[in-house]
C-alpha cells in the first residue's frame, strides 16, 4: 500500500518506507535517499523535511557549503574590514569570536534555521544586556544578508526572530555635591585636568585624549573635536594598538564652547606643554586607560561605586537639563546623532523637569 504525492509505502515487515531527492549524478539523473519508520506520520515528516531541505538548497545557485564561521571570517576580511575604522573592525572581530562562534560557528552556513538564530539570543538573554543582544543580532543579520545577496542562501534566517525588549539606559551621574568634592580634587592635580574638562565639555575620554592645541580656538573661546584616540584589540585578536581615528560619528565632530574659568586653565597650560596634545605625561599623549585608572582610583578613595569616567559626560548633560538649557542645545553638545537620543539616555533626569512642567500647570 502507498500514499500518494509522497512516495510513501508500506512494507511486508510492517514498517513505512519514503523517499526523497537527494541529487543528481554525472548524467544528470535524480538519485533519491530513503527514510524508514514504524509510523506514516513520522515517515512523512522526515520526507517533508528533506525535501524542503533538497529545494532550499537547489534554488542557492552558489550555495555555500562551509561553516557559518568560515564565511563570516570571510565577509570580515574581504568585505567589511576595507571598509571600516580599525576599531569598528576589532570590535566586530570580538563579538563574532566571543558571543557566536563558540554557538553556532560550526553549523553549516546553508543549513542555518531561524530556530537555530531564535535559540542562539534566547540562550544570552539571561546573560547580556538587551541592547547588547540587538547590536550582536544585527551583526549577524548584516553578515547573514551579505550571504543572501551572494546568493549562497535563498533567505536570511534572522528574520522574523524574536528579540528581548529594549531597556532604556539608565545613566548614574554624579550629583552636585560629588561633582563638587571631585572638581575640588581635579583641580589641585595635574593627572585631574581630564576630569575638569569632561565635566565641563561633556566631552569622552578618547575625544578627551586626542584633543590638540590646534583644536583650540583661544580668540573665540572655543574648542574643536575632531578626533578620538583609544586602545583596540589588533585584527589577529592578539594584543592592542593604540589608535587615533576621527569620532564615534559625523555629529561627534563639533565645536563646544569654553567657559572663562576653562579658557584661562588652557591658556595656562597651553604655555606649559612640551606636546601637540593637550593631555600629555614628559611630552607624550595621555592614554585613555590611564585617565579611566586615575578616576577610578579617585572613586575608590571616595566610596562611590557604579561610576565611572562616562559617567562625567552625564554628569554633564544632566547638568545642562537641571538649568533648563534648550534639548537641542544639549544634543548637540552631546555630539549626539538626535535629539532622540538625548531623550532615550537622560530620561530619568527629564521625568523631574516633567514634573516641574505639571506643577507649574497646576498652580492656575
Amino acid at each position: 500500500m502507498s500514499k500518494r504525492g509522497l512516495n510513501i509505502y508500506k512494507r511486508k515487515d510492517g514498517r513505512w518506507e519514503g523517499r526523497y531527492p537527494k541529487g543528481r549524478k554525472e548524467n544528470k539523473t535524480l538519485y533519491y535517499g530513503y527514510i524508514y519508520g514504524d509510523s506514516y506520520k513520522a515517515v512523512k515528516e522526515e520526507v517533508i523535511r528533506q525535501r524542503a531541505d533538497y529545494q532550499f538548497e537547489k534554488q542557492s545557485v552558489n550555495a555555500y557549503y562551509g561553516t557559518l564561521r568560515e564565511w563570516f571570517e570571510y565577509w570580515l576580511e574581504h568585505h567589511i574590514g576595507p571598509r571600516v575604522k580599525h576599531s569598528t573592525y576589532a570590535s566586530y572581530h570580538h563579538k563574532l569570536h566571543t558571543y557566536v562562534f563558540p554557538d553556532i560557528g560550526q553549523k553549516k552556513l546553508v543549513k542555518l534555521t531561524q530556530e537555530d538564530i531564535q535559540d542562539w539570543v534566547d540562550n544570552f538573554e539571561s546573560k547580556l544586556s538587551s541592547s547588547s543582544i540587538r547590536v550582536i543580532f544585527r551583526l549577524v543579520q548584516s553578515g547573514m544578508e551579505s550571504a543572501k545577496k551572494q546568493r549562497f542562501r535563498v533567505d536570511n534566517p534572522c528574520e522574523g526572530c524574536r528579540l528581548p525588549k529594549t531597556e532604556i539606559s539608565k545613566t548614574k551621574a554624579l550629583s552636585q555635591a560629588q561633582q563638587q568634592k571631585i572638581m575640588k580634587v581635579a583641580h589641585d592635580s595635574e593627572k585631574g585636568f581630564p576630569i575638569v574638562l569632561a565635566l565641563e565639555t561633556g566631552m569622552r575620554v578618547g575625544e578627551i585624549c586626542g584633543l590638540k592645541w590646534e583644536d583650540i580656538n583661544f580668540d573665540d573661546s572655543y574648542l574643536s573635536v575632531q578626533r578620538t584616540r583609544q586602545r583596540i584589540t589588533q585584527k589577529c585578536g592578539k594584543g592592542t594598538i593604540l589608535t587615533e581615528n576621527s569620532p564615534k560619528t559625523a555629529h561627534s565632530i563639533r565645536e563646544i564652547p569654553l567657559s572663562r574659568q576653562l579658557l584661562q586653565l588652557l591658556k595656562r597650560k597651553y604655555l606649559q606643554s612640551t606636546s601637540s596634545y593637550v593631555m600629555e605625561i614628559a611630552g607624550r599623549p595621555l592614554e585613555p586607560r590611564a585617565v579611566d585608572r586615575h578616576f577610578r582610583e579617585l572613586t575608590m578613595h571616595f566610596g562611590w561605586s557604579g561610576i565611572s569616567f562616562h559617567s562625567l559626560r552625564h554628569t554633564f548633560a544632566t547638568r545642562c537639563v537641571e538649568m533648563g538649557i534648550n534639548i537641542a542645545a544639549v544634543s548637540a553638545l552631546m555630539g549626539h546623532s538626535s535629539i532622540k537620543t538625548t531623550l532615550d539616555v537622560y530620561t530619568t533626569t527629564f521625568f523631574s523637569e516633567k514634573q516641574a512642567a505639571i506643577q507649574q500647570i497646576t498652580s492656575f
